[in-house]
């Protein structure tokens, strides 16, 4: 079906949560990762923005991609490394640079990485994966075990968006926000030690090749003023 203006003009809110997800997929599939995360997003953002409606897009926090010895704001400058954050990126620069000449009210959320059980789990997100191994007494190969990376939890995702939902002062339009929390910034390798205190049994062993070189810790803290939100 051909999407119209028509099909948003009724809602209050548009929440943008549809694409392909995570680096894997999008480097598997790059011609419809075009397709759907740049021209089939910048679509539904072009039928959006004369409308006076909220628009939440969700973006993601592998757009830092490489920070050494540095936690990432919303100011930092990006350096996405993914196909997936690359696309990402455009789309948040597209959003930003239609204020003053559009309608829509956009709110951009840099989500980080996702972990927690839902209808259709994803098993190639870094926690999950290392759980579902754990359970299945699966010995874990695990690379770039010091690279840094901020997760959160997928009932913390919703209690935002419904933030952003019922937040109605318009300081909140064309923010950026990282959504997350500054005590969930984990190596991997501290992420399968604290597996190992409830599954003891538990084995991995380090591999020294790397396979994704992403290292970034971020910071939370506008999220947490913004919102008033204990940490």
């Amino acid at each position: 079906k051909k999407i119209e203006k028509k099909d948003f003009k009724n809602f209050d809110v548009i929440i943008v949560l549809a694409g392909l997800v995570g680096d894997p997929i999008t480097k598997k599939y790059k011609k419809l990762s075009k397709q759907i995360n740049l021209k089939g997003i910048k679509n539904i953002i072009n039928k959006c923005k004369n409308l006076n409606s909220k628009f939440i897009f969700i973006s993601t926090c592998s757009n830092y991609g490489f920070l050494k010895n540095k936690v990432a704001n919303e100011k930092t400058k990006l350096n996405p490394i993914s196909l997936y954050a690359k696309q990402k990126v455009e789309i948040e620069k597209f959003i930003l640079s239609l204020k003053n000449k559009s309608k829509f009210k956009p709110i951009i959320l840099r989500f980080s990485t996702a972990f927690g059980v839902s209808f259709r789990p994803r098993f190639d997100l870094t926690i999950n994966e290392f759980v579902l191994r754990a359970k299945l007494n699966q010995i874990l190969e695990v690379y770039d075990h010091k690279t840094w990376r901020p997760y959160c939890h997928i009932k913390d995702f919703s209690k935002i968006i419904y933030k952003c939902i019922n937040y109605n002062n318009p300081k909140i339009f064309y923010q950026v926000f990282n959504v997350g929390s500054n005590k969930n910034n984990f190596r991997k390798i501290d992420i399968v030690k604290k597996i190992q205190n409830y599954l003891p049994n538990f084995k991995y062993k380090v591999v020294q090749n790397s396979l994704d070189p992403r290292d970034y810790r971020v910071s939370f803290s506008k999220l947490k003023k913004f919102f008033k939100i204990k940490q």
